[in-house]
């Protein structure tokens, strides 16, 4: 048995959430379904005709790609040129397409700045701003007892309910709901036209707003009630630790020229090439 891909993805986001994403991104699974199960990923910079080459040959499930192939809408998918050929590739072979990038790169744990940074070393290192997080969503939803755990695990596998390093945060408080079917009902307790009421618990769990389609998805189809009645509250923005821009300053100054040399030694074979602009001699003290 493989992995899901929405495990892949919580991994992903429990350190770089999607949240941290710029406006003009797009970021998260855009080819394939989180319920799909693998064995093999490829990870890659960008997806090309080499980049799915090799995932065929690895017969891999999954492409985790930096830089989305898909940025804005598409009109059309014409297989003859890019993205098109690229997508039709993807689904023809099976693959998924999961994009981590500008969520990465301000990630307190994943991003490549702070990589750079940590290998120099830099003194005095840290970031130059908070980056403003956008506003959680509260989910409110009300299950009869026996059903509880079953909702509670689909809604926290689908993103709800993560705070900090902690996983299925929720609160449930108990209650009595009631309610009357109509003759064309069809309740999962009772009877149609009868008042129920039912002992039933109140569960809350904190959504991040980019999963809220997926997790209510999985509310629907992990709760019992054939209509579910859920509340969404906005939560008030805050500020939290992703960063873009990070600073410090070298333990020694040295030139242009030799910083650039440390950087693609630092970052090891394989780099693409490290390039600079302006005098090669000119003295660097501190970094951003």
């Amino acid at each position: 048995m493989g992995t899901r891909i929405q495990e892949i993805a919580n991994a992903i986001e429990a350190v770089a959430p999607l949240d941290y994403a710029e406006g003009w991104d797009n970021v998260g699974l855009q080819i394939g379904s989180v319920k799909s199960e693998i064995d093999t990923v490829v990870v890659a910079l960008d997806v090309r005709q080499s980049t799915l080459e090799i995932a065929k040959g690895a017969k891999a499930g999954l492409v985790i790609a930096h830089h989305p192939l898909l940025f804005s809408p598409i009109t059309r998918i014409d297989s003859d040129c890019f993205p098109g050929r690229e997508i039709h590739a993807l689904i023809a072979n099976g693959t998924a397409l999961y994009v981590g990038h500008t969520n990465i790169d301000a990630s307190p744990i994943l991003s490549m700045n702070l990589e750079i940074g940590k290998r120099l070393p830099l003194e005095d290192f840290g970031p130059v701003a908070m980056k403003p997080q956008p506003a959680s969503i509260k989910l409110v939803t009300f299950i009869p007892e026996e059903s509880l755990p079953q909702v509670r695990s689909a809604l926290a596998e689908a993103g709800a309910g993560v705070i900090g390093e902690y996983r299925e945060c929720g609160f449930a408080h108990r209650g009595l709901g009631s309610f009357r079917g109509t003759d064309r009902s069809n309740p999962a307790i009772g009877e149609r036209g009868v008042l129920e009421e039912v002992e039933e618990f109140r569960l809350e769990m904190v959504c991040p707003k980019s999963k809220m389609d997926r997790i209510i998805r999985a509310l629907w189809e992990s709760h019992p009630y054939e209509e579910v009645a859920y509340d969404l509250y906005p939560m008030a923005a805050y500020h939290g630790n992703s960063h873009f821009i990070w600073k410090g300053n070298l333990t020694e100054p040295t030139t242009l020229e030799e910083l650039a040399s440390r950087i693609k030694e630092d970052l090891g074979e394989g780099v693409a090439p490290v390039r600079f602009a302006g005098d090669p001699e000119q003295e660097v003290a501190s970094l951003a």
